[in-house]
């Protein structure tokens, strides 16, 4: 997160950016969120206690994560058929993807 003006939160760009998924057999981030370095944990229930605990406005926080499962949900079908990965990782960032609750529970 960033404050742009001192006082009112918005998303950090994301910068080095690497997944690690396809290669590394660990579904654990490097960083807490929320009491948990589980993907297979998020869901929305966790991002409110995270919200909470970050002082953040739950409403902003279920909206950008919401945003983002969304966009990705979009513009995935046509990413991956323009990916030069191997078919098998294609299928294991999908299975990733439907590991994760908040993800898969957005239709």
């Amino acid at each position: 997160m960033i404050y742009p003006d001192g006082k009112h939160a918005a998303l950090a760009p994301a910068y080095d950016f690497v997944s690690t998924m396809v290669y590394l057999d660990d579904e654990n981030l490097a960083l807490n969120i929320g009491g948990t370095k589980k993907m297979s944990m998020f869901s929305e229930d966790l991002l409110r206690r995270f919200a909470a605990k970050a002082r953040l406005p739950e409403t902003l926080v279920l909206k950008s994560a919401k945003e983002i499962i969304d966009a990705t949900k979009s513009v995935w079908p046509t990413f991956k058929s323009n990916l030069a990965l191997p078919k098998q990782m294609i299928m294991r960032i999908e299975k990733h993807m439907r590991s994760i609750p908040i993800f898969s529970e957005r239709t």
